[in-house]
């Protein structure tokens, strides 16, 4: 079957259809399809749903990306307003009409801007890292990298992406991207992983690839405050067995209950690998509501939410969630002595 340009086509392998632009030396048919991106494909995913006239002249083929030729490098390009920025996403699509914890998945770098990206894709594992594909994305495009088989994921290696953005004629040069996209088995098995999204039909997993990732110096000072605070921690248990081996004076037997709750994340769950600081987040507050109705259904009087000092972000979390949908409760920090400025103590009163 011979495909021209200009020819209305349906995938066999998805959901769609669109029309043939342009095709390649190696056999590859470029399709504008219904969503606006032009997909890479080759014949056997295809079949012609409405030719065009025999009279035009059939599609020149086009060298292969990695020639020497200029034309290779400076592709046509239609720009799309509002796409001036560079932008570009790597994202992993389920197999259609399957359950995506339980499907392969698809593979692809997305252009969402006016630019032409340049990209090399290398995997990394322990025995070291290796180029597996490079080449070029035409503007507001995306292109296919590899599948990523269900039983596989857990074997996953770590994907390293360099990109630079450039233009034909004059522009203002950026800078490379070098990001290093961590696949988490785990994430990849929850429904609630996979969003919806405007380059896809399916629910899938998107990464920005410009997104900018955690420093050394973040990490040192994270690691510092988790340390400090497990010291701290540390410091008011002994005190507390102290306090126990202590004799007491007989007394009026006073019903005093308090809880303390660690919501550092390394305490809530095993791994935190390929985690996104939103969803750590997520976790840490799921467990904060669910303590506090604990806490309230137990009828305690007090529990401490040990939550760090970092950038402040989970304290504003809590302390915003106690404002509102625990506002009948009382709160203030707990004491410097045991937690230093990393804890909330919540009086409850019902």
């Amino acid at each position: 079957m011979k495909f021209r340009k200009g020819d209305t086509v349906r995938f066999l392998n998805a959901v769609g259809q669109g029309k043939v632009t342009k095709v390649t030396t190696d056999g590859t048919i470029y399709v504008l399809d219904d969503t606006g991106f032009e997909v890479p494909v080759t014949e056997d995913e295809l079949i012609i749903i409405g030719s065009v006239p025999d009279e035009p002249e059939t599609l020149e083929p086009e060298p292969e990306v990695g020639s020497t030729e200029i034309a290779d490098f400076y592709p046509e390009t239609n720009d799309i307003e509002g796409n001036d920025h560079p932008n570009a996403l790597f994202a992993l699509v389920p197999h259609s009409e399957k359950d995506p914890t339980d499907a392969d998945l698809e593979a692809f770098l997305i252009n969402d801007s006016n630019y032409i990206i340049f990209y090399n894709l290398i995997e990394e594992n322990k025995m070291g890292s290796h180029g597996i594909d490079a080449g070029i994305v035409e503007p507001n495009t995306k292109i296919e990298l590899f599948t990523l088989l269900r039983h596989e994921i857990g074997k996953s290696p770590d994907y390293i992406f360099q990109l630079i953005f450039y233009k034909k004629g004059n522009y203002t040069p950026n800078l490379p991207i070098h990001k290093h996209i961590v696949i988490s088995p785990i994430k990849l098995y929850k429904d609630h992983t996979f969003k919806e999204n405007e380059f896809f039909h399916e629910k899938s997993v998107i990464f920005n690839l410009l997104e900018k990732e955690e420093t050394t110096e973040d990490v040192i000072e994270r690691t510092e405050t988790e340390k400090k605070l497990k010291e701290l921690q540390k410091m008011a248990n002994e005190k507390a067995t102290s306090d126990l081996e202590k004799p007491k004076r007989p007394r009026k037997s006073q019903k005093v209950e308090k809880r303390e709750i660690d919501l550092h994340i390394n305490n809530l769950i095993d791994d935190v690998k390929g985690l996104e600081n939103k969803d750590i987040l997520e976790i840490q507050m799921e467990k904060f509501h669910s303590e506090m109705k604990s806490a309230i259904a137990d009828n305690l009087k007090r529990i401490v939410f040990i939550h760090g000092i970092g950038n402040g972000t989970l304290k504003n979390e809590v302390r915003k969630a106690l404002t509102g949908q625990y506002s009948k409760y009382e709160f203030h920090d707990a004491s410097y002595k045991e937690y230093g400025f990393g804890a909330t103590l919540v009086i409850i009163t019902n």
